[in-house]
């Protein structure tokens, strides 16, 4: 785990990072549908499943942007992860209880693809919360393949301090003859406005629409 620390007088967020842990604390979710629709005959064709493909697109973007990773380290001082990894939830049919779970990242998408997939195997029949460490470097991501939903927006007790992204996605459906998906991106707004979050709607679009590039 890596983590680089900031420079607060040289950083040109500076200024809203204050304002937004000082003057006016607050996190702010945004819930909008995402095109897929180009990237089920690459999961076909490639034999790859939708869950861990769709968390390495997410995680690919994350850490791309470094206000996606920013956080305090444990004294107290302002910095951010070089690279986060996913932390993710699986659920029990026979129990309905989840489990989380964290998959290392890795740039290459069959591998971590095929990492997570392991791991959900593995992990399947867990009767705890945690079957393994979940280290701080961790971004949550999670889907709700069962709803199409309008707005999520999670109550964080430590959320004042907590500056990582929440990335929920939700069950996809047809619409004049293209596929949306229902995406939550929830963060701090010391981290990030609007514009950075739209960015990342924009660019995930992109991305898995353009699947192919990247299992060259």
């Amino acid at each position: 785990m890596k983590f680089k620390y900031i420079d607060l007088e040289s950083w040109p967020r500076y200024d809203a990072f204050k304002h937004f842990t000082k003057n006016s604390v607050m996190t702010y979710a945004v819930n909008a549908d995402v095109d897929i629709t180009g990237i089920f005959d690459v999961l076909k064709n490639n034999n790859l499943s939708f869950y861990p493909t769709m968390t390495w697109a997410v995680m690919k973007l994350v850490n791309k942007h470094q206000e996606f990773r920013l956080s305090y380290d444990y004294n107290g001082k302002l910095g951010y992860f070089e690279e986060v990894s996913p932390c993710y939830t699986i659920l029990h049919k026979d129990t309905e209880t989840i489990s989380f779970l964290s998959t290392p990242f890795t740039d290459n998408l069959i591998e971590y693809h095929d990492a997570q997939r392991a791991d959900m195997t593995e992990f399947a029949n867990s009767t705890e919360i945690h079957p393994r460490e979940i280290a701080a470097d961790t971004v949550n991501v999670s889907c709700l393949p069962w709803l199409s939903f309008n707005s999520i927006q999670y109550n964080v007790y430590w959320g004042d301090t907590y500056f990582l992204p929440i990335i929920t996605w939700g069950k996809f459906y047809e619409k004049e003859g293209r596929t949306l998906m229902p995406l939550s991106f929830q963060i701090h707004h010391a981290a990030a406005d609007g514009f950075q979050v739209s960015r990342f709607f924009k660019e995930l679009e992109e991305l898995v629409n353009n699947l192919e590039d990247y299992l060259k």
